[in-house]
């Protein structure tokens, strides 16, 4: 038990000092990058943590966490939430 403690603490800690060195490497190309790429890459980015965030509440709902707590996890709106969770209702 205890050696596969100490595997999901080194596993935990290479993904932080990964996502460490992936966030200073956007930050480094991010300030050489003009202020049309930068509004692109916002673009970018926002979209995929939206996306990202509606997948974690579709994955909830599918789990059968209420609304009100799909809202707390992911801080999408609950008129959102509930069109997802209409979504999965009628499978699309």
């Amino acid at each position: 038990m205890r050696a596969d403690c100490q595997v999901r603490c080194q596993g935990i800690y290479l993904s932080r000092i990964v996502n460490i060195i992936l966030r200073r490497s956007l930050q480094a190309t991010i300030s050489t990058m003009g202020l049309d790429q930068k509004e692109e890459y916002m673009k970018i980015m926002t979209s995929w943590k939206r996306e990202a965030l509606e997948e974690v509440a579709l994955n909830s709902l599918r789990e059968g966490l209420p609304v009100e707590i799909v809202v707390k996890i992911t801080g999408l709106t609950v008129e959102r939430v509930q069109q997802l969770q209409a979504e999965l209702q009628s499978g699309n």
